[in-house]
């Protein structure tokens, strides 16, 4: 998800204090709904409330794979292919509409041992969703689900197992769990770019409670 929002290019920084965190400077420029008619703004039901592109002279910022919002909506956060949190907050114009980012910073994810995830094969971060407490994030490389506990400072946190779809671990290298997301009911689910097994090419999985069921 490489560009979410809209507002002409600018730059901003700093976000809290925290451990291995720093301040994200960005460079932004606003990303039409069709940019052969910049006066779209609705496709169906759903209104576009605005695009972003984000660029940084920060080697490590890119690759933006997964986002999700606070549940007040006031922090955005990312998850990037270099194993990165990326945190901001939105900016709304006096119609909602999404017109900027303040606050950006960046900072790595953290494995179970507290440690940065450092090898490329298990730091490739592909989605993340908010669940009750925290944050789950989806690996693909090394595949696995860590869950982050903290609604405020994820990123703060080691990255615990959490459930993992039946035999995902047999995903090629680059092609595991590509999407997430946490239902209203508290069911999750999982959807694979690509995973036949046994026959079989599964779409996807829905985890029902402490199980995941292949669909």
């Amino acid at each position: 998800m490489k560009g979410l929002f809209s507002l002409a290019a600018t730059t901003f920084l700093l976000f809290g204090v925290g451990v291995g965190a720093a301040p994200l400077i960005l460079e932004t420029s606003s990303v039409p709904l069709s940019i052969e008619n910049p006066e779209i703004k609705t496709i169906g039901k759903l209104e576009y409330r605005g695009g972003l592109k984000l660029q940084s002279e920060n080697s490590k910022f890119g690759g933006l794979s997964g986002l999700a919002i606070s549940r007040d909506g006031s922090v955005l956060w990312s998850v990037t292919d270099n194993g990165n949190w990326v945190r901001a907050k939105p900016m709304l114009d006096k119609t909602g509409n999404l017109v900027g980012l303040s606050e950006v910073s960046m900072a790595p994810l953290l494995g179970p041992s507290g440690i940065a995830i450092l090898s490329k094969k298990r730091r490739d971060a592909e989605s993340l969703f908010r669940v009750k407490g925290g944050y789950v994030v989806t690996f693909e490389g090394v595949h696995r689900l860590l869950q982050y506990h903290g609604n405020k400072s994820p990123f703060l946190t080691p990255g615990f197992p959490a459930a993992a779809p039946d035999h995902i671990y047999d995903a090629h290298f680059n092609k595991g769990m590509e999407a997430a997301v946490a239902l209203n009911d508290g069911r999750w689910v999982v959807i694979a770019e690509d995973f036949p097994k046994d026959g079989k090419s599964y779409t996807g999985w829905v985890r029902q409670k402490a199980a995941l069921a292949a669909f």
